[in-house]
This record gives structure tokens, sequence and C-alpha cells, in this order.
């Protein structure tokens, strides 16, 4: 059975697959000019190479710059404010897990940020309040430190809908499972449904 490890930086997880896993970080670090970006990184092993291969055309260690999130800092997203305000009462876990091959395809394909408890995103909480990674936890299917939220963003680089959530278990593993919307209304409008099923492949 052959195992994967992908790492992408700043907040150290793994995901897995019944057949392969992950290892991701997102952090903040300098480019070139001196400002200060969100990096993805993400390390394959010498027996996981192909996955490499597929994110950057390289064998051991792919680095990409997250997109920028027009509207992400601030309170003007809906989205956002949702996932920081609400996310206990709009969204209740699944426990489905998806496929390692679409998670590859959603990384190769998708513009999408990693938010997690200590977001800069987070405008509504404090940052060491841990009410908001409590409502994190919540989503996974057991205990884990450090849960990540996939979110996808629109053409053009606005919030559009959570994808999935990242969850690591206690022997370093992480897993990304599906969540479901509790109710399709936020305030009375319609916003989003992130309800997902194993089955079908991430767009």
């Amino acid at each position: 059975m052959k195992t994967v490890s992908l790492l992408l930086v700043g907040a150290g997880i793994v995901l897995s697959g019944v057949a392969h896993a992950f290892s991701v970080n997102s952090r903040y670090t300098t480019n070139a000019a001196g400002a200060y970006v969100k990096e993805i990184q993400v390390l394959c092993d010498a027996n996981e190479g192909e996955y490499c291969q597929v994110l950057c055309k390289q064998e051991k260690e792919c680095r990409r710059v997250e997109p920028y999130c027009l509207n992400c800092a601030g309170t003007a997203s809906s989205v956002m404010r949702s996932l920081f305000t609400q996310i206990s009462q709009n969204y209740i876990p699944t426990q489905n897990e998806i496929p390692v091959s679409s998670l590859v395809k959603y990384m190769v394909t998708t513009s999408y940020i990693l938010i997690g408890a200590k977001s800069v995103y987070n405008y509504y909480k404090p940052l060491n309040s841990g009410e908001f990674l409590s409502n994190l936890q919540a989503l996974c299917p057991s205990e884990t430190e450090d849960p990540l939220l996939a979110i996808k963003l629109t053409s053009e680089q606005q919030p559009e809908k959570l994808s999935f959530i990242l969850c690591k278990d206690t022997n370093g593993t992480s897993r990304a499972y599906d969540v479901a919307l509790r109710s399709p209304v936020v305030g009375g409008t319609p916003v989003f449904d992130v309800k997902m099923n194993l089955n079908l492949k991430l767009k």
C-alpha cells in the first residue's frame, strides 16, 4: 500500500486517504522584495514524488504563494463573516473523508486559501480566545490540534465557499473531510451550499 506525504507551510498537517498521506503547512514569509506573503509548501518523500510532479513538476518540494483574497481582510465578506462568527450554528461534520486524488486535483485547479484558528482574516474574535479553534475542532471526527478550512475563491478572488476541513489526528496525520451546511440560509438570505459527496470530484 503506497503512502504519500505532502507538506504546505504554517499550520503543519498531514492529509491522508486510504492509500496516501500528505503533510501540510501554511505560513507567512517574505518574498524577494521583502514583502510578507502567505506561502504554501508541499513536500513529497522519495516514494511520493508523483504528487509533487503533478503539483509543480518537481519530485520533493513545491512552493506557491497563496493567492490574494479580495475582501478576506476586514468585514465586507458575508462568507468570511459567517465562517468566523456562525460556523458552529451553520455547519455540521460529515465524517466523509475526501479521496486524495480529488484533493490533489483541487490543489492544482482551484484558487483557494487556508485559514486556521489564528487566521489574520479573523476580525471578529480575539486571537487567543480559543472560541474559533473549538468551533473548528467540532467539525473534525476526532480530537485535533490545528484544523484548517479550505476556502474556494471566485474568479474575482473573493471568498466563494468552504470546500472542506483538514483535521490532524493523534499520530500527526491530517485528513480532509466534507462539511455540510446545517441550514441553507444565514440571516434569512441564502448563502451557499458546501455539502459535498465523496464520489464527486472537487471543483
